[in-house]
């Protein structure tokens, strides 16, 4: 049928009448998004592998009271999914939260993969991800994040990442979570942001309630849903200042047993992420993921596994310090990790066929002393809860490095909420000189927090390199990202920071680099940015919006649509719907790959029979699913444009 004037005097009338009232809502509020219904928490993959890769989602059933849901998956090498590669059936219940963790094999190395899910009539998000490569590699890009207070501003670093297309992972070093109560620590009132449950999380319920509210955040779920994360936890998963056998931030006489909530946040990480388990040691995270013969990428966990508590000293300038010569820190017996990880990783270092080694690690490794001027003449670490804190067992492990003339080890790190770029120097009987870099053997890359507060510390810059030469490079308060970009000539780390956290701001600027070369064993300048070149560059990304199934289930009231016209359409198309309560409503059109091709709201829609003018003139002919969503319900129709 043509298009009429009468039509185009409709379109008119209704653009006119709704226009007035159209007040479009922040995308990056959390809260539940209808069009994800029933996967409001999105999609995302981890711990890439050249055969095979994990995907998670999570099913929120429409009543509590609902047994097992099955759950369908699907990966394919195109977004339209015409080209699967593999597929299966799940079930997921309340004793594992309802979350979905598929172990998809089968796959090809070096490969883009689209995925996606199906449950209760509806699909999920699509999802992209990469398996790692084989052989001969010449390159690979990183994002290292960590610390992300989601009271503390917006994750606008994981939607800077999320533009740059350019990365083959996401490395995550930890503090994915915090677990205090609402204004506990860092709290942003500019930014207005407060997670739940308000109180602090203790129970598995508790656990469970927080990674749900992370999870609706937008630039944290779109992140998860176009790259694969390889994540370790650090201590704010469970308590502040965790170790093997109680935190700083858990008081049995309070909070019960530590061992339980232990249990409860380990729980609920393994359920809300997608991290590849080991079925006999469902505690244990440290792990390998190969990139072929460029690089091992050696994930640890200092934090929960084997760790002997910090020592404790005494305070300077309010804040604790430990005396160099405390007996403790010589104590050869204490551990940072276990004797069975620390066996692990000599073995994983001593057989390594990669050129590179990095080291995914939760805590400063380098040295942080201050010797306070001009008295007393006294040298303290400044924070115990690293690896100062464990000088032995850190010392044996470089003494292996060194013994077996293990070249190219670079860590990278988390934890403080602030960055570092440091030389090792840890090689026995020979003095470190920051001039040549001789006696230090190895570098580290200490990235800044997404949003987290910087440390307590009354120290300037100046003031810790020269107390530190290893220290190249040090910023206190920026937050951001790290990328790293690894060759076969050298490994740089590129510095990147974000606008602001107090709103939303997805723009980044590049700050410094800093590399080591190959065969060698501390830092240079780098002085420009790397340029990165990965298989991502060109792939185009999963869509924002899920594809949704010809036979979706609408609500006959009190939303009811009466009719598209004209359908087929040319460039524009009416709708008439009957809206029985006073509401707010969004009319949203997308194509069969989910992307939005035109979208209104509209404030405050009196009950009555309405219509709207729907421009789509600058769409490509085929077929469209035409959305109107009230506060409480959501009515779908396949439109198509076709003359």
């Amino acid at each position: 049928m043509a298009f009429s004037i009468f039509n185009l005097i409709l379109i008119i009338s209704a653009i006119n009448s709704f226009s007035q009232n159209a007040n479009p809502a922040t995308p990056h509020a959390v809260s539940l998004d209808p069009w994800l219904k029933p996967f409001y928490h999105g999609v995302a993959s981890g711990d890439p592998m050249p055969d095979k890769v994990i995907i998670w989602t999570r099913v929120t059933p429409d009543s509590g009271s609902v047994g097992a849901i099955t759950v369908n998956w699907r990966m394919a090498s195109d977004t339209n999914f015409a080209q699967i590669v593999n597929s299966g059936t799940v079930s997921t219940d309340a004793s594992i939260d309802y979350t979905v963790n598929v172990d998809v094999t089968g796959l090809q190395p070096k490969m883009v993969y689209y995925y996606e899910f199906s449950a209760l009539g509806r699909n999920s998000l699509i999802g992209r991800t990469k398996t790692t490569p084989v052989g001969d590699v010449d390159s690979l890009r990183f994002a290292i994040v960590s610390c992300a207070n989601y009271e503390a501003g917006f994750f606008n670093a994981y939607s800077a990442i999320k533009k740059g297309n350019d990365v083959d992972a996401v490395i995550m070093l930890g503090d994915y979570i915090y677990e205090y109560e609402t204004g506990g620590y860092g709290l942003n009132t500019t930014a207005d942001r407060t997670w739940k449950p308000d109180s602090e999380i203790i129970s598995l319920s508790d656990y469970r309630t927080r990674y749900s509210h992370y999870h609706l955040d937008k630039d944290l779920r779109q992140l998860h849903q176009q790259y694969p994360w390889i994540i370790v936890w650090d201590d704010h998963e469970t308590a502040n200042d965790s170790w093997e056998a109680g935190a700083q931030n858990h008081n049995p006489a309070t909070e019960g047993d530590w061992f339980t909530r232990k249990d409860a946040g380990i729980e609920a990480h393994q359920e809300w992420l997608p991290i590849r388990s080991f079925p006999n040691d469902t505690h244990r995270i440290y792990r390998t993921i190969p990139y072929g013969n460029l690089l091992d990428l050696i994930m640890l966990d200092t934090r929960l596994e084997g760790r002997d508590a910090k020592v404790t000293g005494t305070t300077l300038f309010g804040y604790p310090v430990v005396d160099v010569t405390d007996p403790a820190l010589t104590d050869t017996s204490r551990k940072i990790i276990s004797d069975k990880q620390f066996q692990w990783l000599v073995d994983k270092l001593d057989t390594s066929a990669a050129q590179w080694k990095m080291l995914g690690n939760q805590v400063m490794v380098g040295p942080l002393k201050y010797k306070p001027l001009p008295f007393p003449p006294t040298t303290y670490i400044v924070n115990a809860d690293q690896w100062d804190g464990f000088p032995a067992q850190r010392q044996r492990l470089f003494d292996n490095i060194l013994t077996k003339n293990i070249d190219n080890v670079v860590v990278v790190t988390g934890d403080i909420h602030t960055s570092w770029a440091n030389d090792l120097p840890f090689v026995p009987g020979v003095p470190y000189d920051s001039t040549t870099g001789a006696g230090s053997a190895g570098v580290e890359f200490v990235g800044t927090s997404v949003t987290s507060p910087g440390l307590p510390i009354p120290l300037t810059s100046t003031l810790v390199k020269s107390n530190n030469p290893n220290i190249h490079y040090v910023e206190f308060n920026k937050k951001g990202y790290v990328i790293m970009d690894v060759t076969k000539l050298r490994t740089q780390g590129d510095y990147y920071y974000i606008a602001t956290i107090d709103s939303v701001n997805n723009s980044s600027s590049f700050e410094t680099s800093w590399y080591v070369k190959n065969g060698e064993r501390f830092l240079r300048n780098g002085g420009t940015k790397s340029v990165g070149s990965t298989t991502l560059t060109g792939i185009p990304f999963a869509p924002e919006m899920p594809r949704f199934p010809l036979g979706i289930k609408e609500s006959l009231k009190p939303l009811v649509v009466l009719g598209t016209y004209p359908n087929p359409f040319v460039d524009y198309s009416v709708v008439q719907f009957y809206n029985e309560k006073n509401s707010d409503v969004t009319i949203n059109v997308v194509d069969v790959t989910g992307k939005v091709v035109s979208t209104d709201f509209f404030e405050n829609v009196t009950p009555g029979l309405h219509i709207h003018g729907i421009d789509l003139k600058n769409t490509s002919e085929g077929s469209y699913f035409l959305s109107i969503q009230t506060k409480d319900y959501t009515v779908t129709r396949k439109l198509v444009k076709g003359k």
